[in-house]
């Protein structure tokens, strides 16, 4: 790479942007592809936010947590791929020496996907509340016994 650099008379920096941009269509076709593959999920979310809305003047507090449930789970659908295609590089080439340490990517994509699933796991909660949450105990039924 040095004698390339050398006979092209470049800096690391103008190698590197050059191949930046003659890799765009990769990227952008890695984002795209992360929107696509979740793209029933998507569905999912805007349907239950739009289901949340046209049922808030029946029901406004399950309203409330079956859309802030929704909303949570589009947004992460939303940010989700660009941060795994560009923070998670930018983060690990500045931890690693090298900046091209594997172990780096897998520390920090590893964090990434925590953070990720706790998210969802808090959209998810808030739809089981919304479901469950807003229900009073039947008649005759006391806090000792099962409903089977």
């Amino acid at each position: 790479m040095a004698i390339l650099l050398i006979t092209e008379n470049r800096s690391p920096t103008a190698f590197r942007r050059r191949n930046t941009m003659r890799d765009a269509p990769q990227w952008v076709w890695f984002v795209l592809q992360g929107y696509v593959c979740w793209l029933p999920l998507c569905a999912v979310w805007l349907l239950g936010m739009l289901a949340a809305i046209l049922r808030w003047r029946r029901h406004p507090q399950v309203s409330l947590l079956a859309l802030l449930g929704c909303g949570l789970g589009f947004v992460v659908w939303l940010v989700m791929p660009p941060v795994y295609w560009f923070l998670v590089p930018f983060i690990a080439e500045r931890l690693s020496p090298s900046g091209h340490e594997p172990e780096a990517y897998r520390l920090i994509s590893s964090a990434v996907n925590f953070v990720h699933a706790c998210v969802v796991a808090v959209a998810w909660a808030m739809l089981l509340m919304a479901l469950f949450g807003w229900r009073g105990r039947p008649a005759g039924i006391s806090g000792d016994t099962i409903p089977i």
